[in-house]
């Protein structure tokens, strides 16, 4: 298909260059078609380069978004670790403490 639409514009050119009068080489218009078709391709890869980028760039912001959720949700459960902790040593200390006193009133029972 691109090689019949090639051909059909390269038709196209001879036809006008002969009605214009103009000397028509075939040479140079296919090194100039192939310029163009060059340009078209440069001009695509810019524009996927520019989608990449701003999917790339779209990707980060989620993962940024992802890590400072983790992040705050690490610091809640390290925070409700710590509040645990405190928890179970003073229940360790009210076991001993009561432990002590019942031991106390069992010796001063003997």
């Amino acid at each position: 298909q691109k090689v019949q639409e090639k051909e059909e514009l390269l038709d196209q050119v001879r036809e006008e260059y002969e009605e214009l009068g103009l000397e028509y080489d075939e040479a140079e218009v296919k090194r100039a078609l192939e310029v163009k078709y060059l340009l078209e391709q440069m001009e695509k890869v810019r524009e996927d380069k520019v989608r990449l980028e701003k999917e790339l760039l779209s990707a980060l912001l989620e993962r940024e978004e992802q890590i400072n959720r983790l992040r705050g949700e690490t610091d809640d459960l390290g925070g409700k670790l710590d509040e645990l902790k405190r928890e179970a040593e003073r229940r360790e200390m009210n076991y001993r403490t009561e432990n002590l006193v019942h031991a106390a009133s069992n010796e001063q029972e003997q």
